[in-house]
């Protein structure tokens, strides 16, 4: 007995030490934040994260990625301030199987109220997106993106 609990413990330090990055395992939807016109995602709802691993395996999923970029980007307002292209912001996006925008989540502030209301903005109004690939076989994905205008 002594000699499973030393394992149990020992497998647990090491898990907790680990920094999540390492693990590549879907994660399961973060709660719903108070977004009225978004959907509410089910409680067993896992979305794969769009990396380069996943995209290694199913290359349509990069051009994928491009394309919702691209479409964010088409309805980010920012104004002329040229201060603007110095800031960026993480979003996690979270995509349906359908193109439909299920959620999404500053990730890491600009530090700019403007700039960060704008890109979440940007994001609600480029939805839908474009379905996912055939060939991708969960029912969504989470798109982790730094948005960051061109000087």
């Amino acid at each position: 007995m002594g000699r499973s609990l030393t394992l149990v413990i020992l497998s647990l330090a090491v898990w907790v030490m680990t920094p999540v990055s390492v693990y590549s395992f879907p994660r399961k939807l973060p709660e719903r934040v108070s977004q009225d016109n978004l959907e509410q995602p089910s409680s067993d709802h896992h979305c794969p994260v769009l990396d380069m691993g996943l995209m290694e395996k199913q290359p349509e999923l990069a051009s994928y990625k491009v394309d919702m970029y691209r479409r964010v980007m088409q309805y980010w307002q920012l104004g002329n301030d040229p201060a603007m292209s110095l800031k960026k912001a993480l979003f996690h996006v979270y995509i349906g199987r359908d193109g439909r925008l299920i959620r999404s989540d500053m990730a890491i502030s600009s530090g700019d109220t403007g700039f960060d209301a704008a890109g979440q903005e940007a994001i609600e109004k480029a939805a839908p997106y474009r379905p996912l690939p055939k060939s991708f076989r969960s029912d969504c994905i989470l798109i982790k993106h730094v948005f960051q205008p061109k000087p």
